[in-house]
């Protein structure tokens, strides 16, 4: 698991700036979800879409940090 894990964080930071952050952490989250402690699918999606955009609109909107946007212009 622990190469898996490194494997999907590379994975992230290498399509963060093409995709942005938005587009890049939620399919981490929901890979992560169901490979560290395997979630339900009903519980996964939505969490996975839930608390990338809350941290999104936390560091974005409440403390003004600026976030890659990626190609899209999402996020």
């Amino acid at each position: 698991k622990p190469v898996v894990i490194i494997a999907c964080l590379i994975a992230f930071s290498l399509a963060l700036e093409p995709l942005g952050f938005l587009l890049s952490s939620i399919p981490l989250t929901l890979l992560l979800m169901r490979l560290i402690d395997p979630v339900r699918w009903t519980l996964a999606v939505p969490i996975s879409i839930l608390v990338p955009t809350g941290m999104w609109w936390l560091l974005k909107h409440a403390l003004g940090i600026q976030l890659p946007s990626g190609m899209f212009g999402i996020g």
